[in-house]
């Protein structure tokens, strides 16, 4: 592979400590993405074989947070655009992460607080309040922050490197997230102020502090390449949208990312249940699976970055995506084979999806980055916040599908012991998607 170097000879690619002190920005992502993956729609919509109450339906929780992303997603491109058009002493990026983490930590924490007890309509209105906000303070934090690598760093190598160490503590904060079952199930409940506490609150608390604290060493030492004609864009947010859409390499690989994320929602979203429903298990080893699936995928990134340096990175990428179809869609026939019970046939998937997942952690920020730069060459300028927002309104649509068609499925087919076809089809459903966004990536234009 041909390292193309583009960095300005008096702005060189900072150094490791300052690549691993940018990448422990990205532990929140994890860690708040993995807790509400895993945790959110099980602790609002606890399965009748708990023997305890949720506080809303499932068919209401997903369609709610489908809705949900919509006003989410159109805010992405906006904040891309009036990123990109920023001037200030900080750059165009910082500022945005310095006013909105605060924001992003409060409303994280708040969503795990529903007022009421059981199945309330107040309880739908306070996610619906609490959500928002936070999916809005999150666009305004991490589509900036996800901006400056590509600015920043500009060689295929040093990308590699960054994305790695992005992927290592989004990772360990995604493991921490999936995992926190046994601390959650084990804090007794205990009021505080009149305010009752218990394993989800405490732990949302934690993940609120940690997300404040992670974003300093981005705020303290990074900083962005100096202002120049290139970060002077013209184009006004119409035209700045319209340009990112017909850089011919974007869509095809928005499309197929977006069918990826959507597939592995659903693939951290149905894990408790089959686990607990088909296997007999607890939340306990539900967060084991998958903290082991994590692990293991992040062990295997130094064997993707050789990779890397051996395949081309769109064929990586489709190979993977062929595998983890056909892969995760085997979760259907968990309980079906007389040859495994249903506990060691979910471990062996996941550990056969786990290099899958190692390629789909690191390759897709650095094809992003690629897209980004051949937009350089076809209009003059560096728009990567825009590419971000953009990223995220289309993505976060059909991200927002995930719950949704969970709940459908639940509804329809069932999540009970006696009746557990919803959840069975549901990773049906998942490698489905994943299959879609292969065919989405083979109109992928950029080879080299």
């Amino acid at each position: 592979m041909t390292d193309q170097h583009y960095p300005a000879a008096d702005f060189p690619e900072p150094p490791f400590g300052h690549r691993l002190a940018y990448a422990v920005g990205f532990f929140p992502a994890g860690l708040l993405s993995g807790l509400m993956g895993a945790w959110l729609m099980y602790y609002y919509c606890l399965p009748p074989d708990a023997g305890l109450t949720g506080y809303l339906a499932p068919s209401m929780f997903g369609l709610l947070m489908f809705l949900l992303n919509i006003p989410s997603a159109f805010a992405d491109p906006t904040v891309g655009f009036l990123s990109d058009r920023t001037r200030s002493r900080l750059g165009r990026r910082l500022p945005f992460i310095l006013f909105g983490t605060p924001i992003m930590a409060l409303f994280f924490v708040l969503l795990w607080f529903p007022p009421a007890r059981g199945n309330e309509p107040l309880n739908a209105i306070w996610l619906v309040a609490t959500v928002l906000v936070y999916f809005l303070s999150f666009t305004v934090v991490v589509n900036p922050y996800l901006a400056i690598m590509p600015e920043v760093w500009q060689s295929v190598k040093g990308r590699m490197s960054v994305s790695s160490l992005m992927s290592v503590t989004q990772g360990v904060g995604m493991l921490l997230g999936m995992a926190i079952g046994p601390l959650i199930t084990r804090i007794p409940h205990y009021l505080v102020g009149g305010v009752e506490l218990n394993g989800y609150r405490v732990t949302a608390l934690a993940a609120g502090v940690l997300t404040i604290v992670a974003f300093l060493p981005t705020l303290l030492w990074i900083r962005e390449r100096p202002h120049s004609t290139k970060k002077e864009v013209p184009f006004n947010f119409v035209r700045s949208g319209w340009e990112t859409l017909k850089n011919p390499a974007f869509l095809p690989y928005l499309i197929s990312v977006a069918l990826i994320n959507t597939a592995t929602t659903m693939i951290i979203a149905m894990m408790p249940y089959q686990v607990k429903v088909l296997a007999g298990g607890s939340e306990e080893i539900t967060s084991a699976l998958l903290g082991g699936l994590m692990v293991l995928a992040m062990l295997l990134l130094p064997v993707v970055n050789i990779l890397v340096d051996r395949v081309p990175r769109r064929t990586l990428y489709l190979v993977c995506c062929g595998g983890m179809a056909v892969i995760i869609s085997l979760l259907y026939f968990a309980g079906h084979t007389a040859f495994l019970s249903p506990l060691p046939f979910m471990i062996a998937v996941l550990v056969l999806s786990a290099p899958f997942v190692s390629v789909f952690l690191v390759v897709p920020r650095t094809l992003l980055a690629d897209v980004m730069d051949f937009d350089e060459q076809r209009t003059g300028y560096r728009r990567e916040a825009m590419y971000n927002g953009m990223e995220s309104l289309i993505g976060k649509l059909p991200v927002g599908l995930a719950p949704w068609i969970m709940g459908m499925l639940f509804t329809r087919f069932g999540d009970s012991i006696r009746q557990p076809m919803g959840i069975r089809l549901s990773a049906v459903a998942a490698g489905v998607l994943t299959f879609a966004g292969l065919v989405a990536f083979l109109f992928y234009p950029l080879r080299k």
